[in-house]
C-alpha cells in the first residue's frame, strides 16, 4: 500500500509539473548539465550533472545518460524516439513500444496519468520491473508530435529509471529534465554538419584511433576491427542515413590497389543485381598521416517504403602495419562533395597508434581494448 501511495504522488506531481504551472519541489533542485540541442530529432533537453553520456547501436535512441556507483548503474535518464504513420494515435504509439525483452520481468503498471509535455498531449506511467534480476522503479512519458517536412510523425519516450536505493529520486530528475525539454524543426542528418565526439573508439590491437559523430548509432565488433556508424532519418521514416563504416583488413597492397579491388567488386555486384551506377571521383587521398586513396560512385538504392533514392558510395583507403583502414560512407545526395564532407569529417578524427610501417609487414597480434569513453562501460541498461 505505501509503495502505490508514494508512485500516486508522484504521478500527482509530474501532472502538475505540465508547462505554465510551477510547483513547489519536494527534494533540492537537480542539478542539469547545458541543454543538447538533437537537430535529428527536433528537441533540446538538459541532462542531470554526474550523469555520463552512455553510446548504443540501437536506432530508436536518441540520448541516454546514465550515473554510476562503484561502477555500477544507479539510475538512467533515456530519450527514445520512433516514426510513427499519420494515423497513430497516443494510445496505439504506446502499445506498439512497450518492452518485449525476455531479461525483463514482473512489469507492472502501477498508475497512468495525463499531462502536457511542451505543449502536446502525453501519458506518463509510473512502472516496475525486473531487469537482469535488478528490481527497478521507472518514470515513463510518452507524447506524439506532427512533422511538417512529411506525413509522418514522431513519437517520444523519456524514461527515467533507478534500482531501489535511487527509486525515490526518479520524481524530481523527471521533472527537472521534462522542464528543459523544448521542440524545434527537425533537420535532416544529411544537411547537418558533423561534430565529432571528444573521446575516440581505439583498438590496440589493429592500431587505431576513431572519433564517431556525437549522437550518432554506433556498433562495435568485439575485436574492433569493423564499427558502424549511422544516424536516423525521422524525416523520411526509418531510414538510417548516412551510413559510415570502418573496416580493418589484413593487406599487403598498396591504397590504390586495394581501392582498386574493391571498387571493381562494388560496381561489379550493382550490375549483377541490375542496378545502374556512375563513377564520380576517383584518386589520391590521405587519413591518419597517410597517403591514401578513395573513390565515388552513385547508384540507386531503396528508400522508405521501398522508393528509389540517388545514393552516394564513397571510400578511402590507407595501407599500414600489414592492414588495409576502410573507411565507407553512403549517403543520400546524387553529387561527390556531400559524401566527401562526410568522409573527410570522419577521416579527421582517425589516427593510426604508433609508427606506420611498410604495408608488407605482418598484422600485430593481442586483445582489443574497450572504446575510452566512459559511457562505452556502462551497460546497456540498468
Amino acid at each position: 500500500m505505501a509503495k502505490r501511495l508514494m508512485f500516486s504522488a508522484i504521478l500527482a506531481a509530474v501532472a502538475s509539473a505540465a508547462p505554465g504551472q510551477t510547483t513547489r519541489p519536494a527534494r533540492p533542485a537537480v542539478a542539469l548539465d547545458r541543454p543538447v540541442r538533437l537537430a535529428f530529432a527536433g528537441v533540446t533537453i538538459a541532462m542531470p550533472k554526474g550523469f555520463d553520456f552512455q553510446t548504443s547501436s540501437n536506432s530508436t535512441m536518441v540520448i541516454r545518460a546514465v550515473k554510476t556507483e562503484k561502477d555500477k548503474p544507479v539510475m538512467a535518464v533515456t530519450l527514445s524516439a520512433w516514426p510513427a504513420a499519420p494515423k497513430t494515435t497516443l494510445a496505439t504509439f504506446i502499445r506498439a513500444v512497450q518492452p518485449k525483452t525476455l531479461a525483463l520481468k514482473k512489469f507492472k503498471i502501477v498508475k497512468t496519468i495525463p499531462l502536457k509535455v511542451a505543449g502536446l498531449p502525453a501519458e506518463a506511467w509510473m512502472v516496475s520491473y525486473t531487469y537482469e534480476g535488478v528490481d527497478t522503479t521507472a518514470m515513463r512519458v510518452y507524447f506524439l508530435r506532427d512533422l511538417k517536412r512529411s506525413e509522418l510523425k514522431i513519437g517520444y519516450a523519456l524514461i527515467v529509471e533507478a534500482n531501489p536505493k535511487r527509486g525515490a529520486e526518479t520524481l524530481a530528475v523527471l521533472r527537472a529534465v521534462l522542464k528543459t525539454f523544448e521542440l524545434s524543426p527537425l533537420v535532416r542528418p544529411k544537411d547537418e554538419r558533423i561534430v565529432l565526439a571528444p573521446e575516440p573508439i581505439v583498438s590496440r590491437k589493429h592500431l587505431y584511433s576513431i572519433r564517431p559523430p556525437m549522437w550518432w548509432k554506433i556498433g562495435v565488433t568485439q575485436d574492433r576491427s569493423t564499427i558502424h556508424l549511422t544516424q536516423m532519418d525521422y524525416v523520411v521514416g526509418n531510414t538510417r542515413m548516412p551510413y559510415v563504416g570502418l573496416f580493418v583488413q589484413s593487406e599487403t597492397a598498396s591504397a590504390k590497389d586495394s581501392v582498386t579491388r574493391a571498387k571493381d567488386k562494388f560496381v561489379r555486384i550493382l550490375k549483377s543485381k541490375g542496378v545502374p551506377c556512375e563513377s564520380l571521383l576517383e584518386g589520391p587521398a590521405r587519413m591518419g598521416g597517410l597517403d591514401g586513396y578513395e573513390f565515388y560512385v552513385r547508384h540507386k538504392v531503396a528508400g522508405q517504403d521501398g522508393k528509389k533514392i540517388q545514393a552516394v558510395f564513397a571510400q578511402r583507403t590507407v595501407c599500414a602495419n600489414g592492414r588495409s583502414y576502410m573507411l565507407l560512407a553512403l549517403c543520400e545526395t546524387d553529387q561527390a562533395d556531400p559524401a566527401a564532407a562526410v568522409i573527410n569529417a570522419l577521416a579527421s578524427g582517425f589516427k593510426l597508434l604508433g609508427a606506420a610501417t611498410a604495408p608488407a609487414a605482418a598484422p600485430a597480434t593481442g586483445p582489443a581494448t574497450a572504446p575510452t569513453t566512459r559511457p562505452a562501460k556502462v551497460p546497456e541498461r540498468l
